[in-house]
């Protein structure tokens, strides 16, 4: 009969001569990767001189191995096939089960209905992705689940900032002190919050950004603290991933990969998906989505205020583009003096207007040029990566307290900044990242006293490439209903007819696919 042998990371399966079911299996546990139709390895092949033939790559990354071994998050799948086939099976679940400990007694959390309805799901298995709108607590979330399981616990995140307002969030509502794996410290309890950064380079992997946004992060490590690191992961009964969309790669597999006792893994996201296709691997980890959260239901219900989008036309560059894209971006981007100009007439007429006002760029140079741009009057804080902690607090503090006017900030905000009198977005550094896009609107619709909607600008860029990028943007802010978007009005000739412009509701990128608005 065949047999399914479990652990906490991986499955094998035993005595399968059903070989159409093991077909059936890896196609549903593979996915394309993207770009793959480009390369040398699927157009041609290669020779393989250990087997002696000429092999040619599918495209796919497989995550059943040729010994029948695949992630244990991916078990359900596997056991809908074998029922569909109606193949006997039995399973070896070699886990050892992890029973709650005593309830950490929380003080002061305010119970929201979706909330309780995230914990219910939670509780009720072993692991599972929760997709929760950006603003919706998760932070929350996360300390109701670790107070109500009270185990030996790692949340993992993914940068500094959010490393430290995720252990004063744990500290405030479970009266109980929560170690710090990061930016240099080792101090480990039996709840801990650790970057991804530090965890990788203890467990002797080289870090690898997460999409192409993503810059080298620097972070301090101590080797002295290697080991102890090492053990804390190894040990835990609980991994519990903010921003589990990073799953995928190779840096947050290696953790899972040694997180062999934790017998309970969650992933947490407003975003979790993949631009890349990659979304099999989020789900190999944690398992399915097991309850949702939109931000239209949470702007609907008054949790959120909602966006409005506005999105200014840029028009064609001036001169003669290159057809790579970083120096595109370079040229339309970062060094567009008309563009830049809208940026900051933007962020003026906001300000104008009693807002305060966020500004994110990608490239660093960018974030110095825009800073340069606007009057020495105002004060303005450029927060980037090599902007220590106790700065970027001190940037956050004095911004809540209305003593600056404007933050630029780099990729280090994307993600988990809590800024709730926020209500302006400024996004001068255009991207692809679908869910970077999502991320970044959640910097401004958080609520906040006498806060009734928020103010994002964003750009319809004219150039290769970045036209493109637009639509996907545009895209996926339609996916949510409680968005609004502001498209730029056509201007009228002489004869009251409209122009023709190059931004008009429905038209051609330079790829020939057509751009939503």
């Amino acid at each position: 009969m065949t047999k399914i042998v479990v652990n906490n990371v991986h499955c094998q399966i035993h005595d399968l001569h059903d070989y159409a079911a093991r077909g059936m299996i890896d196609s549903a546990l593979s996915y394309y990767v993207l770009g793959y139709e480009f390369t040398k390895a699927y157009k041609t092949g290669w020779w393989n001189s250990k087997r002696k033939k000429w092999e040619k790559w599918d495209g796919k990354n497989h995550l059943l191995t040729d010994g029948l071994r695949f992630h244990t998050g991916l078990l359900h799948k596997v056991k809908n096939i074998l029922q569909n086939r109606g193949i006997d099976y039995t399973i070896d679940d070699q886990r050892t089960e992890v029973k709650y400990k005593r309830k950490i007694k929380t003080s002061d959390i305010e119970s929201r209905p979706y909330q309780d309805r995230v914990h219910k799901a939670c509780l009720s298995r072993k692991g599972g992705i929760v997709k929760s709108a950006t603003g919706s607590g998760k932070s929350i979330m996360i300390t109701r689940l670790i107070a109500e399981t009270n185990v030996k616990t790692m949340v993992y995140v993914i940068g500094v900032d959010l490393l430290y307002q995720m252990k004063e969030t744990f500290e405030k509502f479970l009266g109980t002190e929560v170690g710090i794996i990061g930016d240099g410290k080792a101090e480990i309890k039996k709840i801990n919050v650790c970057s991804v950064w530090t965890a990788a380079s203890a467990l002797g992997d080289k870090y690898e950004s997460f999409d192409d946004e993503d810059r080298a992060k620097k972070e301090k490590f101590n080797t002295k603290n290697k080991s102890k690191i090492v053990k804390a992961i190894q040990s835990s009964e609980m991994a519990i991933f903010d921003e589990c969309q990073f799953l995928a790669t190779k840096t947050l597999q290696t953790i899972n990969n040694s997180s062999k006792l934790a017998y309970y893994k969650y992933g947490f996201s407003g975003t979790p998906f993949r631009d890349d296709g990659a979304d099999l691997l989020l789900e190999a980890v944690c398992g399915k989505i097991i309850v949702e959260v939109t931000a239209t239901e949470l702007i609907n219900d008054g949790w959120l205020v909602p966006p409005i989008i506005h999105f200014i036309n840029v028009p064609e560059y001036d001169g003669n583009l290159s057809s790579k894209y970083p120096s595109i971006y370079k040229e339309y981007i970062v060094e567009n003096d008309v563009r830049n100009d809208k940026i900051v007439r933007a962020t003026l007429k906001l300000l104008k207007s009693g807002r305060k006002v966020l500004i994110l760029v990608k490239n660093i140079k960018h974030g110095k040029l825009l800073l340069s741009e606007f009057s020495e009057d105002l004060v303005i804080h450029f927060v980037k990566g090599d902007v220590d902690s106790d700065e970027r607090n001190r940037v956050r503090r004095e911004f809540m307290a209305g003593n600056i006017d404007i933050i630029i900030a780099s990729v280090v905000y994307d993600q988990g900044i809590d800024l709730p009198n926020l209500d302006a977005l400024v996004l001068a550094g255009s991207g692809k990242s679908s869910g970077r896009a999502l991320q970044r609107l959640g910097r401004v619709i958080r609520p906040h006293k006498g806060k009734k909607d928020a103010i994002v600008i964003d750009f319809i860029d004219n150039a290769k490439y970045l036209l493109n990028h637009t639509a996907k943007r545009s895209e996926v802010y339609r996916s949510e209903a409680g968005f609004q978007i502001k498209l730029p009005k056509r201007k009228e000739s002489k004869n009251g007819k409209k122009k023709k412009k190059k931004s008009k509701q429905l038209q051609k990128d330079n790829s020939g696919s057509k751009v939503p608005w």
